[in-house]
């Protein structure tokens, strides 16, 4: 409850895409404090767009799968690689000023 919370972002290029990696990942994390969202590039991340505003520069980079893994609107780089998400996901940093 003391960390900032992060704003995590899971792009597909298309439906049929395997998230099933990253959402692992996640599973295995203990992360109270997050906004997930998960969309396919498209249609369905432009609507999500109009509502989420920090959503609005991603993308699935090279038509891959790419996690966006955020604190206070400043993104870590983006990334298709599950281990790399998970380690993005396990640094917390404090609250404080």
């Amino acid at each position: 409850a003391l960390d900032r919370p992060k704003e995590i972002a899971i792009v597909k290029a298309a439906p049929h895409d395997d998230m099933e990696p990253f959402l692992a990942r996640l599973r295995d994390a203990f992360l109270p404090n997050r906004v997930l969202a998960v969309v396919t590039q498209g249609e369905n991340l432009a609507a999500h767009q109009r509502l989420i505003p920090w959503l609005e520069t991603k993308i699935a980079v090279g038509g891959r799968v790419t996690a966006y893994v955020c604190e206070r609107y400043v993104c870590k780089l983006p990334t298709s690689d599950p281990d790399t998400f998970a380690q993005q996901i396990s640094s917390p940093l404090p609250l404080g000023p």
